[in-house]
């Protein structure tokens, strides 16, 4: 039979192990970005049929800091992981010297919502909080789905987002076709904000 110093010992680091696995299952989630190649993330943008969301920042800036904080937020994560293919480029890089050229970046802190083509559909400089973030992202989703016939799918499936249904409702007045249903539920989603 062991010591009872051994005994001991394996429970604490038993409880230690079940602890730290504890704390594991009940972590917050955070927004995943991609961290592989400009190329590769508009190739897996492409594939999984999502826009890019990309974060220019700097390490030495504040509003990155403050963004680090927000991209914890489970809400916002949530969203923007389900969402968007997320990706993070250094404003001081090679890369973000592309950026600063091809998308007339001008500073760190500068959010862009780009399609699979890499064409920016929306862009947004500065601080931001939460529901700023939230309102953004459906912005710029509900422009990636401008398509009517996107549109129509995603209404089938149920997203109900109001900045969707606002840009849905006005694409469906615009080409004459019937309108109530969304404009209704367009009204009712408001309501309930």
């Amino acid at each position: 039979m062991p010591p009872f110093y051994l005994l001991f010992a394996r429970q604490i680091v038993w409880c230690a192990c079940l602890c730290l696995l504890a704390q594991l299952s009940i972590a917050k989630p955070s927004t995943q970005f991609y961290t592989c190649s400009w190329q590769e993330v508009q190739r897996i943008a492409l594939h999984q049929d999502k826009p890019i969301f990309v974060e220019v920042y700097a390490t030495d800036n504040e509003t990155t800091q403050s963004y680090d904080l927000l991209f914890n937020d489970t809400e916002v994560s949530t969203y923007y992981n389900a969402n968007f293919i997320n990706y993070r480029v250094d404003y001081n890089s090679d890369l973000g010297k592309l950026f600063r050229q091809q998308y007339h970046v001008g500073s760190a802190s500068e959010l862009l919502f780009l399609d699979t083509d890499g064409t920016i559909m929306y862009r947004k400089i500065g601080l931001c909080g939460k529901n700023e973030m939230l309102t953004l992202g459906q912005t710029a989703l509900s422009r990636y789905l401008l398509n009517i016939g996107m549109m129509e799918h995603y209404y089938q499936k149920g997203y109900r987002v109001p900045a969707f249904l606002y840009d849905y409702a006005y694409e469906l007045r615009k080409q004459q076709l019937p309108d109530t249903q969304v404009v209704n539920d367009y009204i009712q989603r408001k309501k309930a904000r």
